[in-house]
């Protein structure tokens, strides 16, 4: 006979198996599913182009119809990053929002995507002394552990992120007979 604290225990590592994704990483890097609309890098670049990219783990439905009710066409997943056509409104999943985002194959509730674009930049020679502000405006961009290609990643920086990069000053040099 099961007690009620095993059933508690199995029902709730059930409902914890429920809230996993539905998909796992590949081994290479991130899960690319076949047929997804998934543009491939470099990106469409210019203050023109729309871009969206996934947020959800589970993947974001594309429907048929700027409707909950829409037939299901597929899903953007995480850090895929698809064209934008245009903004509709249609009816939300939300009350706060009715925003649909069209795609080439069908919307998207807006929620769902992050507006991003992915504009050319000149890049700096020189980092001024006193420093600089600056904004990521591409989609993601992979920190590496080294300025290699093949080293491993460690972080994902995703658009918009805004940092300040300085230059470290130059350690003082001991003058002879200070004792330094």
């Amino acid at each position: 006979m099961r007690s009620r604290r095993s059933f508690l225990k199995l029902a709730g590592a059930a409902a914890g198996a429920l809230l996993l994704p539905r998909r796992l990483p590949a081994a290479g890097g991130l899960y690319k599913p076949q047929g997804a609309p998934v543009l491939d890098q470099p990106w469409p670049q210019g203050p023109d182009v729309k871009l969206g990219r996934g947020t959800l783990g589970w993947g974001a439905p594309i429907l048929s119809r700027p409707h909950p009710e829409g037939a299901n066409l597929g899903y953007v997943y995480t850090d895929e990053v698809v064209r934008v056509l245009r903004e509709v409104v249609g009816l939300g999943m939300a009350f706060h929002t009715h925003l649909w985002f069209e795609l080439e194959k069908g919307f998207v509730y807006a929620p769902y995507l992050q507006p991003v674009m992915n504009l050319r930049q000149t890049p700096l020679t020189t980092i001024p002394t006193d420093g600089v502000w600056t904004e990521l405006v591409a989609p993601y961009v992979d920190a590496r552990a080294r300025p290699d290609p093949a080293a491993p990643k460690v972080y994902r920086i995703y658009y918009s992120a805004v940092f300040r990069w300085w230059r470290w000053p130059q350690a003082p040099t001991a003058s002879p007979g200070t004792g330094c």
